[in-house]
């Protein structure tokens, strides 16, 4: 069954940002990614899109970016282009309210065949800087979209996971 993990962690250092996006796009696993609410569609154009909006909110003393990973079993089958339309469908729930960016990853160090998903969220929104918050709450929140996005077809877990040291520092 799906997974939804929510990475938690400090993430207060202005290299946060950059570290998990250039991590996303620059994967020999990638398949494609694409941003949300930001204002281009380079790598670098998307870190200072996140970062204009925290300094406008005087955001920068607090957690810089939000980990998300939507990963699937391999006994699930999950085809790169349904891996997309899932991406997209938590892309739009979250753009209402936070500049947010997907890339969809077919492998992993550990797996050749592990299909998933990693969202990068500012965590302040671009519409009121108001935060995005490591909850349970929102958690449930992307869980019931994408239950609804996929029709019930799968069965979405969710579990908080705290950030290896690498991705905090």
């Amino acid at each position: 069954m799906p997974i939804i993990i929510m990475t938690t962690g400090a993430h207060k250092n202005e290299e946060a940002i950059g570290n998990l996006i250039d991590y996303m796009y620059s994967s020999s696993h990638l398949v494609y990614g694409s941003p949300f609410m930001v204002f281009s569609y380079n790598q670098k154009s998307v870190i200072n899109s996140f970062k204009l909006v925290q300094e406008h909110f005087d955001g920068l003393d607090k957690k810089r970016i939000q980990h998300i990973i939507i990963g699937f079993d391999n006994h699930e089958k999950v085809a790169d282009g349904m891996a997309w339309d899932i991406a997209e469908a938590a892309t739009m729930f979250l753009g209402n309210r936070f500049q947010c960016c997907y890339a969809v990853h077919h492998g992993s160090s550990d797996d050749p065949n592990y299909v998933h998903i990693h969202l990068a969220i500012n965590p302040v929104s671009w519409l009121d800087g108001n935060r995005y918050y490591e909850n349970d709450q929102n958690l449930y929140d992307l869980k019931g979209v994408l239950n609804n996005h996929t029709s019930g077809m799968y069965n979405w877990m969710t579990h908080r996971k705290k950030s290896r040291p690498w991705d905090i520092e």
